[in-house]
């Protein structure tokens, strides 16, 4: 592949996850409009929001087996028609059932097809182990410029046109995804995959053999099972700061424009964040790097919480910190995987990983709804964060180093 199309590629791969991960952010934003289209509480809403955690985590080890078994056109196709059903029909959702169809499965499902793990499947077969990790550092970092842009466009498109006709813009936007994924698999990788093999598709080696391998060893691989479990807290974690942290915001006094701001500041710290820790995954062991963002994590929300004031100074200042750790986790739990299995498989075994982060994400969310429907404050949630963070910091330091699955030696 010549630079020109490695890049072409590498720049199509990014705009996809900025506007899949950028619309899976706001939700809370979007929350807030919906609360007041409908006529269901913040708790049922809450719910619908943790099934879309499930959602999205779900679709992502299925379509990734689709994925390998059919080819990565069909399934990124698939994942913005999904989107754009879900963002033309979650404004006319009126009860709970169907929002949970329009959000929770559709559109959830959809931004969970055009994951992180897919994406980079879709690059890293091209490129080396070392540039893996950097290109997937400025992979994870387009999700924080996809945040970082759209929410303050959604938060002032909101109040300007109402959330109906903003998440039917954001579906036409989607739709102009379309042909350039079109153009991408037409004259980018087909030329190269027919150079690589004559007789097939883009993904159409077989790898069922390879895969029902690698899930005996996975599952019976306790550093897997290691990273499963840390990945999870950190589902439970960002779930957080998507769904609710909009609201707490708001209950400190702050004005919802000022709010989305700090939503834009979380994602431009976030790109900053996946970078370095792109460069720091090709310089250390990942595992040290993994370990280090948990424990961040968990000193950063315990000052917030207990010591600092609840101000926009405060609240801005702990978006931006916090940012930094929020999507970095992705480059080294995928580059472990990666480098143990394989690129053929990363998608589907990166998306079983994520199954694991989604159910953290799916109790965040509804027992953050129960929680603050409850108490009326957000303490009792970050709490239990602080300590998931801590728990994820020891199992991520536990990973060892062994001998690789696949062709290339890991380095954990």
């Amino acid at each position: 592949m010549t630079k020109k199309s490695t890049m072409t590629l590498i720049i199509f791969a990014c705009l996809v996850y900025a506007i899949s991960a950028g619309i899976r952010s706001n939700y809370g934003i979007l929350m807030d409009g919906l609360l007041t289209r409908t006529d269901l509480t913040y708790e049922q809403i809450s719910f619908v929001m943790g099934i879309g955690q499930l959602s999205y985590g779900f679709a992502q080890p299925i379509f990734g087996y689709i994925a390998m078994k059919k080819s990565n056109r069909f399934v990124l196709t698939i994942g913005m028609i999904l989107m754009i059903a879900g963002l033309i029909l979650t404004p006319v959702s009126s009860s709970q059932l169907s929002l949970l169809i329009s959000l929770g499965i559709l559109l959830s499902a959809g931004t969970g097809i055009l994951c992180f793990g897919i994406i980079m499947g879709l690059i890293s077969p091209y490129v080396s182990h070392k540039r893996a990790a950097t290109i997937s550092g400025f992979l994870n970092a387009s999700s924080g410029v996809g945040s970082s842009i759209l929410s303050p466009v959604i938060e002032v498109a909101i109040r300007s046109i109402g959330v109906a006709y903003t998440m039917w813009s954001l579906a036409g936007m989607t739709f102009l995804l379309l042909p350039f994924a079109a153009f991408i698999f037409t004259h980018i990788l087909k030329p190269i995959v027919s150079d690589l093999e004559p007789e097939g598709s883009e993904m159409s080696v077989d790898l069922s053999a390879g895969q029902k391998h690698s899930l005996k060893e996975v599952f019976s691989d306790r550093n897997y099972i290691y990273l499963m479990l840390g990945f999870a807290t950190c589902g439970f974690h960002m779930a957080i700061i998507q769904t609710h942290f909009f609201s707490q915001m708001v209950s400190y006094g702050i004005l919802e424009s000022t709010a989305a701001l700090a939503y834009t500041t979380f994602g431009i710290a976030s790109m900053v964040g996946s970078i370095l820790c792109g460069y720091l995954c090709s310089r250390f062991a990942l595992k040290n790097v993994l370990a280090g963002l948990y424990g961040m994590r968990a000193l950063i929300v315990a000052i917030f919480i207990y010591l600092l004031p609840k101000n926009v100074f405060a609240v801005y200042l702990f978006a931006i910190v916090l940012g930094m750790t929020g999507d970095a986790t992705v480059t080294p739990t995928s580059e472990i995987i990666n480098r143990r299995y394989g690129a053929a498989q990363l998608g589907f075994l990166f998306g079983l990983t994520y199954v694991s982060h989604q159910i953290g994400s799916f109790f965040s969310a509804w027992l953050g709804g129960i929680f603050v429907t409850g108490s009326g404050d957000y303490h009792t949630v970050w709490l239990l964060d602080i300590g998931f963070c801590l728990f994820a910091f020891v199992v991520s330091a536990l990973i060892r180093k062994e001998k690789s699955t696949a062709l290339n030696p890991v380095t954990t």
